[in-house]
Formats: C-alpha cells, structure tokens, sequence
C-alpha cells in the first residue's frame, strides 16, 4: 500500500480530530440531559410518595429510586471520560471510546426517563378510565 501524500494525510488527521471533537460534543450534550434527570430523581420520588399512596411502583421504577446515587454518579463520570478521551493519543481508541460512551450515556438517558415516567403513564391510563 503506498503512503499518503502529506497533504491528504494532513486533512484526513484533522478530519479525524474534527470527529473526535464532534462525539465529545455529543457526549457532553446528552450527558447534560442525563445529570438533571439523575439530579431530579428524589423529587421524583417525593411526587410519587404524595400521588401513589398505596399501589406500588413498576420494577423498573424500583430500581432507579434505589440506585440513585449510582446513577448519579455514572451520568457524571461520563462526561469526564468524554473529556479525557478527547486528550487521549490514540484516535483510533478515543474515537472508539467516545462512540460507546455516547451510546451508554443515550441508554441510561433512556432508562432513568421510562422509569420515572412509567408511574405517571399509569396515573393518565387510570385518569382515561376503561
């Protein structure tokens, strides 16, 4: 295979790095997303104490409640991964990294959401009737 020419090779580092930064940015934004909805999860807590007085909450639900600070602390060493990658030498390797990061950070996104939003859901079902 022959080498590049320098200024193909040039451009296609820095397309690499612009892509590098491009997940980076993607990560940061969903984990922001992530961080406030980790953070409001005991307020949430406390509406379903004061609405649901009685029947008890979805499983999925359950576990968030009880791993709060779990996910807490998750949705913020995302972000620093995120951040550290971006530094990281190897651009295979952060670019790598920064794709599975935004995808765990998109899935616990998706998790904390449906479970505090699974109690409401049945609330509104009920509030419909038959």
């Amino acid at each position: 295979m022959e080498p590049l020419p320098e200024k193909q090779d040039s451009e296609i580092r820095s397309l690499a790095r612009a892509i590098r930064f491009a997940f980076m940015a993607l990560v940061l934004g969903v984990s922001l997303f992530n961080i406030h909805r980790a953070l409001s999860i005991s307020t949430f807590q406390m509406i379903f104490t004061d609405m649901l007085n009685g029947p008890p909450l979805p499983a999925m639900t359950l576990l968030v409640l009880n791993n709060q600070r779990a996910l807490q602390g998750l949705s913020m060493v995302i972000p620093l991964a995120a951040v550290a990658l971006i530094f990281w030498g190897r651009l295979q390797v952060a670019l790598y990294g920064l794709g599975a990061l935004a995808l765990l950070a998109l899935a616990q996104l998706a998790f904390t959401w449906s479970a505090l939003t699974a109690p409401l859901m049945e609330i509104i079902k009920k509030m419909q009737g038959p």
